[in-house]
């Protein structure tokens, strides 16, 4: 096999022009560094963004005075929906009181707090013949029952009266 060896000329080496600084690629580079940088801290900044707010340190009941002892301040991120809850950042209102019951560690919304003369409720107590219930705390909903006691004057025989419902839906204070 006869192998011969062309002799073709070097082809002229180009040289690579050096990048300048108005190099678009160069440019293009500066820009998304310089977007994700604003960008980024937009997003730190927004999620940070907190509001303080009354947080309700026990059960509060229909009735109680509003009070700072009763309260807790806490740093919550609420957006837009703030103005519906009680702010800590304003004083709170003279003479207010709850008039719905508040959950212990609930926000305090400004729908729950009231004048005394806006309250339709009124504190009553009731004896209990025995210990309460174990489940039975203050902000409990209960119903209220009469039951005759056996061989109460008046009652003749146990199934002459039965127990009926007093009231409905109460909520316990303490």
């Amino acid at each position: 096999m006869d192998t011969t060896v062309l002799d073709l000329p070097a082809p002229a080496a180009t040289r690579l022009r050096r990048p300048g600084w108005r190099d678009p690629r160069l440019l293009v580079g500066f820009a998304l560094i310089a977007a994700s940088v604003v960008l980024g801290s937009w997003a730190v900044t927004s999620a940070q963004r907190t509001v303080q707010v009354y947080v309700a340190r026990d059960v509060l009941v229909p009735g109680a005075a509003l009070s700072s002892a009763a309260l807790v301040v806490a740093d919550v991120r609420l957006a837009d929906r703030v103005e519906g809850y009680l702010r800590a950042d304003r004083p709170l209102p003279e003479g207010a009181v709850v008039v719905r019951p508040v959950g212990a560690g609930e926000l305090v919304p400004l729908g729950a707090v009231g004048a005394a003369a806006d309250l339709q409720v009124r504190a009553v107590p009731v004896a209990l013949a025995g210990p309460p219930p174990s489940g039975l705390v203050a902000g409990s909903r209960v119903d209220l029952w009469f039951t005759p006691e056996q061989g109460a004057p008046g009652a003749a025989d146990a199934g002459a009266t039965p127990p009926a419902p007093l009231a409905a839906d109460l909520t316990v204070a303490e």
